[in-house]
């Protein structure tokens, strides 16, 4: 079970519970499923199941990753057009 940011960014898995949300935040998991129903934690429902995609909960907090991420696609269009 991930308990830090640090932890989450490290797995390899594609989704995760929200009790492993709620370890990472350090709250309880009640607070993450009204956080899901308010719409402030992306989540998906499979079956009677719902599970948090690790990289869009990773989103909400790595500013540094969505500067690498406009980085790598302002260099895919630019590259684009030097062909």
């Amino acid at each position: 079970m991930p308990t830090s940011l640090d932890d989450l960014r490290a797995s390899r898995s594609a989704v995760v519970s929200r009790v492993d949300i709620a370890a990472v935040l350090g709250v309880d998991p009640r607070t993450v499923t009204a956080a899901i129903d308010a719409g402030t934690i992306p989540s998906i429902r499979l079956g009677s199941r719902v599970v948090i995609p690790r990289e869009k909960f990773l989103a909400l907090f790595d500013v540094e990753g969505d500067v690498r991420s406009a980085r790598a696609d302002a260099d895919a269009v630019i590259g684009g057009g030097h062909s």
